[in-house]
């Protein structure tokens, strides 16, 4: 009983292994084999408890754990059980493997259980909402009919629309909507570009996602003094301007934008990171409270929560940095960001991974805006000019950022980074002191000079990396 009680809750189980260890050790020599059955049994009971736990989402690593921890304790428990004197020593022996394996190795292993186990879950949760939200399109119909008053063919055609609009889809994306036992699930996102559709051909893609990040970074130089007087709620007032009603028209020409005209990588970096920051600025703009959040998960929320339709795909902007800006293939060094939100990645044979950049820019971290204090300014990206505002970007965001200093105790030099350069290490180097010896020319130059007097003496420069700050701050743009 004690036993089950300490597995409900997880922080205890080593505790209610212990006990279980000498439980066993008590029954193995005062009990038969029976005993030892309902010890077994009561193994089991504890692993529905933590199973039920990790299903229910809470305490996800330590109810992994634990379910691992008992697998390893029933062989122990069994082997225990045989009584054969011909194999005493093996029993003895595995038994011991085991148990060291459920309390000593495990714990040390939590990393890569809290990894593998939240994409898992994530997964499953997105299975099950998937199948209780699913319906044929001939259901939609019916509701359509039942809701509006119109016969089935009419009905259909609002479907079709609602499908243009974000409002639902196929479940394989491989079909309009269509009055018949296709299944489509309801879009959990908004999305901010559908309130028009676009009939007429748009203009080049690069040029469509420059005029509209120029617009609405007009729209935030114009009520720069507003927002800073009144604070986070202005921006309410802001969107029942004509300016941004005029913004968000013009938002739905990226419904026909094609992807296919962008030519190399500096067109497709230029066009998706003026995107990425027009529709993070016009998330901003509808809905400002999100705007309140101090945390990664309140900044990372805004990212991943609006949509713009591009093309005939909807995209958010957590989307558009990974699967195009950073070519589909990163992933973070930094475990801190991928154990909560999981990079998005393409499938090989997908169409879209035409549309993305071949080669990553070692730079595109300093390009990106996401409304924390600690993240850079917007700029207007152009692709004549891309490679040097991108350099520009990164020596105005180093500039009293990076510094060096001395070790308390050694007084060794040591050289400290923000957090992106461990976030992304991959960016400049395939270790960190590789990207040490890349990162000196986009380095203030006092860091610069120091930096390079230590490379020419061959010695290691060790490196620290400052917190991240994610409190929101008002957008800076720079130019």
């Amino acid at each position: 009983t004690l036993c089950v009680f300490l597995c409900s809750v997880p922080h205890s189980s080593f505790l209610s292994f212990i006990f279980s260890f000498f439980l066993h050790d008590h029954l193995e020599h005062h009990s038969s084999g029976t005993p030892n059955c309902v010890s077994s049994f009561f193994f089991l009971l504890c692993c529905g408890v933590a199973l039920k736990q990790a299903i229910i989402g809470h305490y996800v690593y330590s109810s992994a754990l634990y379910l691992i921890r008992l697998f390893f304790l029933s062989f122990f428990h069994f082997f225990c059980m045989i009584t054969s004197s011909t194999i005493q020593v093996a029993r003895q022996i595995v038994s011991a493997v085991f148990f060291f394996c459920s309390v000593v190795v495990l714990p040390l292993s939590r990393r890569s259980l809290d990894t593998m186990c939240i994409p898992l879950l994530r997964i499953w949760r997105r299975h099950k909402n998937k199948q209780t939200n699913k319906k044929t399109g001939s259901e939609a119909v019916d509701w359509l009919c039942e809701a509006l008053g119109r016969d089935r063919g009419n009905c259909a055609l609002v479907g079709r629309e609602m499908i243009k609009r974000g409002l639902f889809y196929h479940v394989t994306r491989d079909h309009d909507f269509e009055d018949r036992s296709l299944f489509y699930c309801a879009s959990t996102k908004q999305c901010l570009n559908t309130s028009v559709i676009w009939e007429t051909p748009a203009r080049a893609a690069e040029e469509v996602a420059a005029a509209l990040l120029a617009m609405v970074m007009d729209i935030f130089k114009q009520y720069d003094d507003t927002f800073r007087q009144f604070g986070y709620d202005a921006m309410s007032v802001v969107a029942l301007t004509p300016q941004f009603e005029e913004f968000q028209a013009a938002t739905c020409e990226l419904q026909m934008v094609d992807l296919s005209t962008l030519q190399n990588d500096l067109q497709r970096a230029a066009f998706y990171c003026n995107v990425y920051h027009a529709l993070l600025l016009h998330s901003y703009i509808l809905e400002p409270r999100q705007m309140r959040g101090t945390s990664m998960g309140a900044r990372l929320k805004i990212l991943k929560s609006r949509d713009y339709k591009i093309g005939k795909d909807f995209y958010n902007c957590w989307e558009i940095e990974h699967l195009f800006l950073r070519a589909n293939s990163y992933t973070l060094k930094d475990s801190s960001l991928t154990s909560v939100n999981s990079i998005p990645k393409l499938k090989k044979g997908d169409p879209r991974l035409s549309y993305g950049l071949q080669d990553p820019q070692p730079f595109i971290s300093f390009a990106l805006h996401n409304g924390a204090k600690d993240s850079p300014g917007i700029r207007l990206f152009s692709s004549r000019n891309l490679s040097e505002e991108l350099m520009q970007n990164a020596l105005q965001y180093n500039e009293g950022r990076a510094s060096m200093t001395q070790h308390k105790k050694t007084g060794k030099p040591i050289v400290c980074l923000p957090k992106p350069f461990q976030w992304y290490t991959k960016d400049f180097g395939s270790n960190e002191k590789a990207m040490t010896s890349s990162i000196t020319k986009i380095m203030p130059q006092a860091v610069r000079d120091e930096m390079e007097e230590l490379l020419m003496s061959k010695k290691p420069i060790p490196v620290k990396y400052d917190e991240y700050d994610w409190q929101f701050v008002y957008p800076e743009f720079w130019e």
